[in-house]
């Protein structure tokens, strides 16, 4: 008895509900930016959600990583950067990075940095969205080239959320 292929659509299914997405994002607020201190965090929650209820089951945030121990408070900030360090190297398939009008984007241009020099190989699987107000400057625009990361716009979170969509979607067939 001959044995029943797996179907593609089974097979795509399967890896859109496992494959590893991580949002990096800044959840501070820039200071000259009017609104409610949570906005930028909020944005990247409801984004993660979005995802998830889109069948992309595996989309996290930094953040939602447990840390085992107490962080003395003089050690946050290196923590947390080691912390998403570690999880762009060693957990994500698909990273997704977002500058948000709203925030300051350093710690996500930090992020995006150490992608560029320690894991050049996940540029490949490497997702910008910004919002059409924050300006990329030419550092960013060449690595987008260069490395042939996609890259988009959105106005509103219904775009944003649209287009990460469509971007993970797409970027789910270079694990097929």
């Amino acid at each position: 008895m001959a044995e029943t292929p797996v179907l593609f659509r089974d097979r795509r299914t399967g890896l859109k509900r496992s494959i590893k997405i991580l949002i990096l994002g800044d959840y501070s607020k820039d200071a000259e930016v009017a609104g409610p201190e949570d906005i930028c965090e909020r944005q990247l929650i409801d984004l993660k959600t979005y995802l998830r209820e889109k069948g992309f089951n595996e989309t996290y945030l930094v953040k939602d990583f447990e840390d085992e121990d107490e962080v003395p408070e003089e050690l946050l900030d290196e923590h947390f950067l080691k912390k998403s360090e570690h999880y762009i190297e060693h957990w994500a398939d698909i990273l997704v990075f977002i500058l948000l009008k709203e925030g300051d984007n350093q710690s996500v241009v930090r992020e995006w940095a150490h992608m560029i020099l320690k894991c050049p190989e996940k540029c490949n699987d490497a997702i910008l969205l910004n919002h059409e107000d924050v300006v990329l400057r030419a550092v960013l625009r060449g690595d987008i080239s260069s490395n042939q990361i996609s890259q988009d716009t959105f106005i509103d979170e219904n775009t944003l959320h649209e287009r990460a969509y469509h971007l993970c979607y797409v970027k789910l067939y270079n694990h097929l």
